[in-house]
């Protein structure tokens, strides 16, 4: 018997272990490429490869067959050489893969979607997923151009294209996006944003305030060489600019007094109350008084000695107590 284990059966075995795993692992691998390969060609059927293509357009599902049909005249018409592929449809909303030549991967046409795509039956909207790019979220409109006209500057920058309210800087090589990224963000964080609020209601001329704000603050920190607030300005020195759009300023009044309206008109319907506080007790408007019954009201109006306020908790039943706190 130990002759036996003596003539070679530890080194078969071990060759036996050795040639297992070597299958194993190579079985595993041939599996794993396998997988890889079929749901690979599966994903790039379904969206492109990468950079493929440049727009998501959303279509109800109802529509879209006259869609389909409509985006392949748009494409042979208007971008020979185009590619068009349905994808996913999610809650009932289909959704087409459009890509552009490359002689009309421009700023013009991505900035002009709407008047190329707005007739397509059943339209919903489209997403920009033009690549490779670097995306800046939530551009304030009136910097929008300047900042736009000092990232074209940079290198490795195709162009910059305006999509919604964000900017899409849309690269030469994926191998720019590291050092532009850097870059883009060193630009944007040479500009700070002072924001002046108002209560609801409160009639402004946003233009006119925004110029007084100004001269405030240029009477206060000086916009002069070398001050901290000149750091990094292609300029050298600090820049004060009142960026408040009119259009933006007219629309928000306008939201501002409907909300008012709004508030006045649920409010006559609401429960009103008055509250006589004892002398040495100070309210004021919006504070909450918690009552008998978890009954909470709101101030809404103190004239003198005499308090208005809303319930806005609890049952509006008659209450006596005495605020002494």
């Amino acid at each position: 018997m130990l002759v036996f284990f003596r003539d070679g059966f530890y080194k078969d075995l071990i060759i036996l272990l050795v040639l297992t795993v070597i299958v194993g692992a190579v079985f595993s691998q041939g599996i794993a490429w396998a997988i890889d390969t079929y749901f690979g060609d599966t994903l790039d059927g379904m969206i492109g490869e990468y950079g493929e293509y440049d727009v998501i357009l959303h279509i109800r599902e109802e529509a879209k067959e006259a869609a389909l049909r409509e985006l392949e005249r748009i494409g042979e018409q208007s971008f020979p050489g185009y590619k068009v592929n349905q994808t996913l449809t999610i809650a009932g909303q289909a959704n087409f893969f459009f890509g552009f030549p490359d002689e009309y991967r421009t700023r013009e046409v991505l900035e002009s979607i709407t008047s190329y795509f707005g007739a397509v039956p059943g339209i919903n909207g489209y997403t920009l997923m033009v690549e490779p790019s670097v995306l800046i979220r939530g551009v304030h409109p009136v910097v929008r151009e300047d900042l736009r006209d000092q990232i074209e500057e940079l290198d490795g920058v195709k162009f910059v294209v305006k999509d919604g309210g964000n900017l899409a800087v849309v690269l030469t090589t994926d191998d720019w996006i590291p050092e532009v990224t850097k870059e883009v963000e060193r630009i944007i964080q040479q500009y700070q944003i002072l924001e002046l609020r108002f209560p609801m209601g409160f009639e402004v001329d946003t233009q006119e305030v925004g110029e007084q704000a100004l001269a405030v603050l240029r009477s206060q920190i000086p916009s002069s060489e070398g001050h901290p607030s000149s750091e990094g300005h292609p300029s050298g020195k600090g820049v004060y600019k009142n960026v408040t759009s009119a259009e933006y300023g007219e629309d928000l009044d306008a939201f501002l007094k409907t909300l008012v309206e709004m508030r006045d008109f649920l409010g006559s319907y609401a429960s009103q109350v008055r509250v006589l506080p004892e002398p040495h007790v100070q309210l004021g408007v919006g504070e909450l008084i918690l009552l008998e019954n978890d009954l909470t009201i709101e101030v809404t109006g103190v004239y003198g000695g005499l308090v208005e306020a809303m319930i806005v908790e609890g049952s509006p039943v008659q209450s006596t107590d005495k605020l002494v706190q």
